[in-house]
């Protein structure tokens, strides 16, 4: 009997299972199989529900209400200031 090491690649795309596989080593048949096993899946366990990533714009601890209410503040001050010498400039 004879130990012999080879190579085989199989194609990306072959689906898992069990190949046949043959060749002849010093002019005699060896036929044996070549299995591809099933590719493990990326995660054990498949989340499941809403995923809980936080509060978001919308918590607490976030600051886009507060500037939101700066940027309205200094706009409305902008355009009362605009109005104002406007006006000033119209009655002098």
């Amino acid at each position: 009997m004879y130990n012999t090491d080879f190579a085989v690649t199989i194609k990306k795309d072959a689906k898992p299972g069990t190949y046949p596989v043959s060749f002849f080593c010093d002019g005699a048949p060896v036929k044996g199989t070549i299995t591809k096993a099933q590719p493990k899946p990326q995660v054990e366990t498949k989340p499941q529900g809403a995923p809980q990533t936080g509060g978001g714009a919308e918590s607490e601890s976030s600051p886009v209400a507060a500037i939101a209410l700066g940027g309205a503040g200094v706009a409305a001050a902008g355009g009362l200031g605009f109005f104002a010498l406007r006006r000033r400039k119209n009655n002098a």
